[in-house]
């Protein structure tokens, strides 16, 4: 399990969705803004529930596929759904970022990459999961 690269990526991602809730903010105003995401100055995840509830699901989806090395499918199938759950997270960071943050003139941060990162590595995870599914399948034509 651990000595897969598969491993290593699927960690890191849910390291990066997981990292999202330290008080990295997504952007962050030179002016506090009432009323509004920007309240306090900074767009951070806790701000918007949907927000936290998406890219808490996809830090938890990358890290329950680790477990799932003996069924490969379902490996790929759980982590492309991480995926598809950080993208939707990121893409209602951005909603949040352009539309209210046009008004405050924000300036993307730090945890903005995060999801980007979290992205990527689930990708590469998928890309390595398929290798040992057809490596696997290989070895079984040969039996």
């Amino acid at each position: 399990m651990i000595q897969r690269i598969q491993t290593l990526f699927l960690l890191l991602a849910a390291a990066a969705g997981g990292g999202l809730f330290l008080p990295l903010p997504l952007a962050r105003t030179p002016q506090p803004q009432p009323g509004g995401l920007f309240s306090d100055g900074l767009l951070t995840v806790t701000d918007d529930v949907l927000l936290s509830v998406l890219l808490g699901l996809g830090g938890g989806l990358a890290f329950a596929a680790i477990f799932l090395f003996r069924n490969r499918p379902l490996q790929i199938r759980l982590t492309g759904l991480a995926f598809l759950v950080g993208l939707a997270g990121l893409g209602l960071g951005l909603y949040h970022f352009f539309t209210q943050g046009q008004a405050a003139a924000a300036e993307p941060a730090l945890g903005l990459a995060l999801p980007v990162l979290f992205a990527v590595l689930c990708l590469l995870a998928i890309r390595f999961i398929r290798k040992d599914e057809e490596l696997v399948r290989s070895m079984d034509r040969l039996r």
